[in-house]
């Protein structure tokens, strides 16, 4: 530097023409008491003056940096600096003379034609099965919240930029200059709203995006959240609320074939408890946000305490090493009252242990309330467990997580009352005390594990020869197809039975033209449908023709011919069929996959309702027509109706057998032994009526080529009281 305070004299001074004349000045500069030329002393080069003096100072220490030279303000600016300086203070400043007119001139101007292209929305990678899943996905977690007495409700899309975030925030800037974000989560937009207004319901759920910055620009990054929150305006049952909460992610963890049989637990943990280790560590307050930024990573993927400690030392918080160690200490799980014990150890010798009794208390509390909600899963105390630390101060902090030799967070939460006290307005009329718990879920790690399901499923069944489109979470866009193979017929009489479909609530769609059942089944079988309704050609193909539909059953493999009244009640009873066996499938180690799932194609009809049992009932079937077992045999309804008169009529007669009164011993010892062997009927099912009686035999002999082996049915006089039958 002290060169430079010679260059910096030549450059300002008159030149120096001799080599004596140059030795001469520059000599006087070098004395201890720097000596310039008069004609430079003087007020016009005081700024000069006093930069060369500070740069020819015999003491280094006293000469200036290049930074501190360039920051002091004595080095002119460049023009372009200058009016970039007034440019920066327009932008930021409102208050400024030229702000609107920067604004207007950022606004104003147009898109450049390569920019246009970087926010067209990129080729999807999922399928046309995968939307239908996500849509199944996000109804059956809306079936769990509204079990729990959640509503639905919407977060805001644009916030002003908060200062809670550090990194990856996608940052806007409106017309009038404000600096606003999109949601980072979908909590510190709730927590604003309740902090102004009181909700309309104390339990809500909402399914949202949240982003991240771009760094290459265009569309920012965004993924699919779920957030459920329970808010109270009392500390009343602070603890039940949040036992709820963990006990929603339980039944999530249960709802889904994906995630009940994967390695799942459950970490909790609480702020102050965390702030009483970090005290008994000796970390400085100041530090603390860092620091549990940095932990709240230890043990997930890749990030084990070495590492953590690495970042700890380079993050430059000045955290002593013994103060690490200390730290290590408590980089552990266990079950509450292991982990209370070993806390106390720890803690012993400090004033810090009366502090954390408060604290075991409530964890206590939490976890005793979730064991009475029937919660089985491991639950764990993490005292180093953290999560957003300046979202859950002073409250409890929890984690479900995948049990794994690498640990994944599934969803995390905890209590946010200090999120919501730091957004109050200095305001009347808005509650002073408002508890809010909740967690957090990427919603979309959850269809993508579905979607891994469902596709090892469909594997299952195609190696077991079994219908792929049968099963739990099926991915199914409508469930039965109209179609024909005549044009005319399609375009008329097709859209009068889809019409009569959809008022009764059966999903289905028209289908293309096509020459062969074997073309629409390759054609839409990827739809999931279980039933084609072919309209027939010809005479019988007519709205009121007896056999003008053939319905091709998928679901049973087998045909059917059915006239157009026929066919609503013949699709809903097959339907409940089909939810009735979907419901009591079963992968292997996964008992009752859609145990608890209620159907996502099938809709309450509108009229022509079916009378007997629903899916899943058994209730109490008398007779069952039973179809049969052969594959591709047509089926009429006649057929049907035949098989079940038939056996209706054998089970009547063998009924009535039982009923022949009983002749003496001596007389029948062989009858006598198999009718005491027999179980008696009761008393109550003991009386049959003529009419039945006479419908039996005017069956038997109205059939040609038949003859009866059998004796006539005794009458109803001949009977004794004990020995009649009741219909």
């Amino acid at each position: 530097m002290y060169s430079l305070g010679i260059i910096f004299f030549e450059m300002c001074y008159t030149p120096l023409v001799t080599v004596m004349e140059r030795g001469k000045v520059i000599g006087k500069l070098r004395e201890k008491e720097v000596n310039f030329p008069l004609d430079f002393a003087t007020d016009k080069n005081a700024v000069q003056v006093s930069i060369i003096k500070s740069l020819l100072s015999h003491d280094p220490a006293e000469r200036p940096s290049s930074t501190d030279l360039l920051n002091s303000g004595k080095l002119p600016l460049k023009v372009e600096d200058e009016t970039m300086r007034q440019a920066l203070q327009s932008i930021s400043d409102p208050g400024t003379l030229h702000h609107q007119q920067v604004m207007s001139a950022l606004f104003s101007q147009s898109t450049k034609e390569y920019k246009d292209h970087t926010y067209d929305p990129t080729r999807s990678v999922l399928s046309r099965h995968d939307i239908i899943l996500q849509g199944m996905v996000r109804e059956r977690l809306t079936e769990i919240f509204r079990h729990h007495g959640a509503v639905e409700t919407t977060r805001p899309l644009l916030l002003p930029r908060s200062k809670l975030y550090n990194r990856d925030i996608a940052q806007l800037l409106d017309q009038s200059g404000t600096v606003v974000q999109l949601p980072y989560d979908l909590t510190l937009p709730h927590a604003r709203s309740l902090a102004r207004q009181e909700t309309l319901s104390p339990k809500t759920f909402t399914f949202g995006t949240v982003y991240r910055e771009n760094p290459a620009g265009g569309q920012p990054r965004n993924h699919g959240e779920v957030d459920f929150d329970i808010i109270s305006y009392d500390s009343y049952d602070l603890a039940i609320k949040e036992a709820e909460v963990i006990k929603v992610i339980d039944e999530i963890l249960d709802a889904f074939p994906s995630l009940r049989s994967a390695q799942m637990c459950f970490h909790i943990n609480h702020a102050d408890l965390l702030d009483i280790i970090m005290e008994f560590c000796r970390i400085n307050p100041a530090h603390q946000p860092v620091a549990k930024e940095i932990l709240s990573k230890l043990n997930t993927g890749q990030w084990l305490w070495p590492r953590i400690r690495n970042e700890l030392i380079i993050s430059g918080l000045g955290i002593l090493p013994t103060s690490l160690d200390d730290l290590a200490k408590f980089d552990w799980r266990d079950e509450q009252e292991k982990a209370f014990s070993k806390l106390n150890l720890l803690l012993r010798g400090s004033n810090l242990v009366d502090k954390a009794k408060a604290v075991f208390t409530h964890i206590r509390a939490v976890i005793g309330y979730l064991k009475q909600f029937g919660v089985t899963r491991n639950i764990y105390v993490n005292p180093l467990g953290t999560w957003n630390d300046k979202f859950y101060r002073g409250g409890v902090v929890f984690q479900c997580v995948v049990d794994s030799k690498k640990r994944d967070v599934f969803a995390a939460g905890g209590r946010y009352d200090s999120l919501i006290q730091s957004h109050r307005p200095a305001i009347r009329g808005i509650a002073e005390e408002t508890h809010a718990v909740g967690f957090n879920l990427g919603w979309e790690k959850l269809f993508t594990s579905m979607a891994r399901f469902q596709k090892n499923y469909a594997k299952l069944q195609h190696k077991k020869g079994e219908d792929e489109n049968l099963g739990p979470w099926v991915t199914r866009r409508y469930d039965v197809l109209v179609a024909s193979f005549c044009k005319t017929a399609l375009r008329t009489h097709g859209i009068t039975v889809l019409r009569e479909l959809w008022a009764n609530g059966i999903s289905a769609e028209l289908a293309g033209d096509a020459s062969s059942p074997e073309q629409l089944i390759n054609s839409y079988r990827g739809d999931g449908i279980s039933w084609i309704i072919i309209i027939k050609q010809g005479s019988g193909s007519s709205p009121g023709g007896d056999r003008c539909l053939k319905v091709k059953s998928l679901f049973r493999k087998e045909d059917a011919e059915l006239r157009v009244v026929d066919i609503v009640p013949y699709l809903k009873s097959e339907i409940i069929e089909r939810e009735k066996k979907e419901r009591t499938s079963a992968l292997p180690g996964i008992p009752g996959v859609l145990s608890g799932m209620k159907s996502l194609t099938r809709h309450p009809s509108s009229g022509g309702e079916i009378s007997g049992r629903q899916a899943g009932d058994d209730g109490d079937a008398r007779v069952r027509i039973l179809a049969s077992d052969r594959k591709g045999r047509k089926i009429s309804k006649g057929n049907i109706i035949t098989a079940g008169k038939i056996m209706f009529t054998l089970t009547t007669l063998s009924l009535a057998i039982l009923t022949i009164p009983q002749q003496p011993k001596a007389q029948h010892p062989h009858f006598s032994q198999a009718s005491s062997a027999m179980p008696r009927l009761p008393q109550s099912t003991s009386v049959m009526t003529s009419s039945m009686q006479s419908n039996m035999q005017a069956f038997t002999t109205q059939r040609p080529g038949v003859k009866s082996s059998r004796a006539p049915l005794p009458s109803i006089e001949s009977t004794s009281p004990k020995s009649r039958i009741c219909s």
